[in-house]
């Protein structure tokens, strides 16, 4: 601070105005980008957990065929080859419980943050 003295006591009243003015600015700027980074990391944070809940009810969905195809052999017949020309394994009907949970297995979509 050129216009004040070593013990922070201005030298003229317009440099104390000014750097009142100043300093306001500053502090008010500080604050709304804190405000910001604080919406931010709230909307960050609900977007992650909406594409969690996402991912876990797509993978509920990913048995839907198989039960859809039970006691349908056309169907079971129509599916085992789009799995195949998909390069997916093949799955025997009577093996696989269509009506089991599938644990959830949420995502780090942010890690890399």
């Amino acid at each position: 601070m050129t216009h004040a003295t070593s013990d922070g006591v201005f030298v003229d009243p317009a440099s104390e105005k000014i750097f009142q003015a100043v300093a306001a600015r500053i502090k008010e700027r500080e604050t709304a980008n804190l405000s910001y980074t604080s919406i931010q990391d709230e909307e960050t944070s609900q977007m992650k957990a909406r594409m969690d809940s996402q991912q876990v009810r797509l993978d509920s969905l990913k048995d839907l065929p198989d039960v859809m195809a039970v006691g349908n052999p056309v169907m079971q017949r129509m599916l085992s080859e789009r799995r195949a020309t998909l390069g997916l394994p093949v799955r025997d009907l009577q093996e696989s419980d269509p009506t089991r949970q599938q644990p959830s297995n949420p995502t780090d979509y942010f890690e890399d943050m």
